[in-house]
């Protein structure tokens, strides 16, 4: 089967299911004039390692890269903009997600249960996290939600167990209800000074918090 693929400097779009369960594919090289990357264009790769997005890219479509499970080392360029639903749904072996203050929203179920997850850094143009967005990321321990970002939505990081630090800047209005609902390990959260609302549960399920 396919193994490698590299996308050359002309290509602008990457379809939908372009290349969906390519098992095989183990090396994907994104070209800088690719702007859209279509739902389901390279979902159930399992043996793919490494996705770096360059900065031309701008959308990332519905479960793009859903169960790739073998994917280690994932990078985001300058120019990220939108990162659809179940995007990187299951990704078990990302360890790492920093995201640039191009970014205006993260989907539904965007990172749900990526399981090797441990640091988060998200920042933003108005960005909203969506819904379930990084529910059930067991192993992250740290999460920076930086400039630019808006709202924090429903359960966006709801049962993060081993999350130990937190820290929301200025620019955030709202956190949702049950955003992170019973991340129990966390002891430390450092709040912006803009926070107009914090929904129902968003912090139950803490003996040791500080703020």
């Amino acid at each position: 089967g396919l193994t490698g693929v590299d996308t050359g400097n002309g290509v602008k779009s990457i379809g939908i299911c372009a290349f969906n369960s390519c098992t095989a594919l183990k090396n994907a090289v994104i070209g800088d004039s690719v702007e859209t990357i279509a739902e389901s264009a390279f979902n159930y790769c399992t043996s793919l390692k490494s996705v770096k997005l360059p900065d031309s890219v701008e959308s990332i479509g519905n479960w793009a890269f859903q169960n790739d499970t073998a994917i280690t080392e994932l990078s985001f360029g300058k120019g990220i903009k939108t990162i659809n639903s179940y995007a990187f749904y299951d990704c078990d072996g990302i360890t790492s997600v920093k995201l640039p203050s191009s970014l205006t929203s993260i989907g539904y179920e965007a990172f749900y249960h990526c399981n090797s997850l441990k640091e988060i850094e998200i920042n933003g143009n108005g960005a909203t996290i969506g819904n379930y967005a990084f529910e059930y990321c067991n192993n992250v321990e740290s999460i920076v939600i930086g400039d630019g970002v808006k709202n924090i939505n429903y359960r966006a990081f709801y049962e993060n167990r081993n999350l130990k630090s937190l820290t929301i800047s200025d620019s955030v209005e709202t956190i949702g209800d049950s955003a992170f609902y019973n991340c129990r390990s966390l002891t430390q959260a450092i709040f912006g000074k803009g926070i107009t609302s914090i929904g129902n549960n968003a912090f139950t399920g803490f003996s040791d918090l500080t703020a």
